[in-house]
């Protein structure tokens, strides 16, 4: 059971289109779109990219409630040698998932805690880098768990057949404004190995190609088990905010931040002690930090937070740099003061 839990959530983090909105700043405009890999710009640490998801029909004997907007956001932590990126995707409630990405845009690694897996070769399901409208691209990756031992915890990885085919632009509004962007659509079923599972989905989204992003997705997918449906479901996808600094385009939400933060900090006289805050869609912190706490995060990723009256606990201020790290100082309840690294995760 947790097998097939851990596989969905894996199949979550490979999806290009992931969650975010609430409430942020930046009206209507109107974005241009390239037309192939000479108009994407490069990527940057911190750059991300935040979706609203809203599933709008399920169907099975495991279906998903309909209509509830989730969110999630995936950012760049940094850069690999030959133009790659390594980032995460984060989300409230769900497991942070690691991903690394080639210079094309190919997922190469994906995981979560200590489930990770490799694929060979690199996975596209939305558009290369490289590509163009009026091309096609077979999906055929094979998934590799990188530590044979954790198989008992993780599965044994997956294999991903299909095709991906891009289009050809077309305008396209959502909440944030206008996007020429590129229409690609993608059919893929995931075989589970060790397993009478199979999953499939058909994907259509529409890229900017110059920001080498979604700016809207829809996808419907199945589960069968055994010759079973055990659930089909619709859901649709929006970009709410999103940050290209080489691009120098930045649509921000305090949205990105939502999810879970934690950091450690050492008391005069005493041991190491965690920190684990909450962040909600409209930027409220909350949790246990020396105490319990409770703050606010603004649309710049200015964060403060203090113990509820008459509680011991932290008092900290600090910055947000990115939705996956930040940083800032700390009075406690006894007077001492120090560092404290915030990580999403």
């Amino acid at each position: 059971m947790f097998k097939n839990s851990l596989a969905l959530l894996a199949l979550t983090a490979l999806a290009a289109c992931g969650g975010g909105s609430g409430s942020g700043d930046g009206g209507a405009a109107t974005h241009s779109a390239g037309t192939g890999s000479a108009g994407a710009v490069l990527p940057a640490v911190g750059d991300y990219e935040t979706y609203k998801r809203v599933i709008t029909a399920a169907e099975g004997p495991m279906p998903s409630a309909t209509g509830n907007e989730f969110f999630k956001t995936e950012a760049v932590a940094s850069l690999v040698a030959g133009g790659g990126v390594v980032g995460a995707k984060v989300e409230p409630y769900a497991w942070r998932r690691d991903v690394t990405y080639d210079a094309d845009g190919g997922l190469t690694q994906t995981g979560v805690y200590r489930c990770q897996f490799s694929h060979t070769p690199a996975l596209f399901l939305d558009l290369p880098r490289s590509g163009k409208a009026g091309m096609s691209w077979t999906i055929n990756s094979a998934q590799t768990l990188l530590d044979p031992a954790q198989s008992h915890y993780c599965g044994d990885g997956d294999t991903y057949v299909g095709s991906l085919t891009s289009h050809s632009f077309e305008p396209v509004t959502v909440g944030i404004g206008s996007f020429n962007a590129l229409k690609v659509t993608a059919s893929y079923t995931r075989q589970y190995k060790a397993s009478l599972e199979k999953y499939k989905a058909e994907r259509k989204c529409w890229r900017d190609t110059t920001l080498h992003i979604n700016v809207k997705c829809k996808v419907i997918e199945e589960s069968v088990y055994n010759g079973i449906l055990q659930y089909r479901t619709t859901t649709e996808y929006e970009l709410v905010a999103y940050a290209r600094a080489n691009a120098n385009r930045r649509l921000d939400n305090v949205v990105r931040f939502a999810g879970a933060w934690e950091g450690s900090f050492t008391p005069i006289g005493g041991e190491a002690q965690t920190c684990s805050v909450m962040i909600d869609r409209n930027g409220a912190v909350s949790g246990t930090c020396g105490g319990t706490v409770a703050g606010i995060v603004a649309i710049d990723g200015t964060i403060s937070f203090k113990p509820e009256a008459g509680k011991s606990g932290l008092t900290f201020k600090g910055k947000l740099d990115n939705p996956l790290k930040g940083q800032g100082s700390y009075i406690s309840s006894a007077g001492n003061g120090g560092t404290l690294q915030l990580t999403h995760t």
